[in-house]
């Protein structure tokens, strides 16, 4: 399979959930997958994870993410950016500047050390590097170094 987390079995998902959530997932998993089933059944683990943490995922399952549907999984991370991340922080603004004002503030505070900055929700989004730059920020390390160096 040629999935992002194919190569992996889902450990890389685990391995998000629980810098985001600040706990471990709870669960056995394959540490080393080797068969498609047991790379299925890691993922599904998040998948139950993520449902017991309150996060309710429409339109994907441990499928779609082993076999690397990008657009789908895009939309899982948004949904756990907005989970773990964006809704906590906005607690403590007094809701000012409204929801897309405050997302992009807190965006541009997670990407700031690589020199990135968002104006909008749209087209800045369209290169994936403000991705790349955002998901370092949460979980060091998941981003290939490679793909951040340009920005150094």
């Amino acid at each position: 399979s040629s999935g992002i987390n194919a190569e992996y079995g889902g450990l890389k998902l685990v391995a998000l959930l629980q810098q985001l959530a600040g706990k471990p997932i709870g669960a056995r998993l394959t540490k080393k997958p080797r068969i498609r089933a047991q790379k299925l059944e890691n993922v599904k683990i998040c998948f139950d994870f993520m449902n017991r943490e309150g996060i309710e995922m429409v339109n994907i399952d441990n499928q779609d993410v082993a076999d690397g549907n990008m657009k789908l999984i895009l939309g899982m991370v948004w949904h756990l950016i907005l989970h773990y991340q964006i809704a906590t922080g906005f607690e403590d603004d007094g809701g000012k500047g409204g929801p897309k004002n405050r997302i992009i503030k807190w965006v541009n505070s997670k990407i700031n050390p690589w020199g990135q900055e968002i104006k909008n929700l749209g087209p800045d989004w369209n290169s994936g590097t403000i991705l790349a730059c955002l998901v370092n920020a949460l979980a060091p390390g998941l981003v290939p170094d490679s793909a951040l160096i340009p920005l150094l």
